[in-house]
């Protein structure tokens, strides 16, 4: 009949916890968005509180993990507090 009706569309559910969003701002598990940050799937990023910690992104979820420390080879290291 030559009218045309618009409708915003619904984002369907999704089960991951940390999902990207699309061109729609609906949800997506194929990245992540961690603390206002987007990352894609795989993506490797520092914590964004907690330098000592590597996150990664995988399927709309978030791992973070310490670093370990390299070796010292002096004889009274020091540790800087955070660090």
């Amino acid at each position: 009949r030559g009218e045309v009706v618009c409708v915003k569309r619904r984002c369907p559910s999704v089960s991951c916890p940390h999902p990207a969003l699309d061109g729609c701002a609906c949800g997506v598990c194929d990245g992540c968005r961690f603390n206002g940050r987007d990352c894609s799937n795989g993506e490797r990023f520092p914590h964004p509180s907690d330098h000592c910690q590597r996150c990664t992104c995988l399927n709309g979820g978030v791992v973070c993990v310490s670093g370990s420390c390299p070796p010292v080879v002096c004889a009274r290291p020091v540790v800087p507090p955070g660090e």
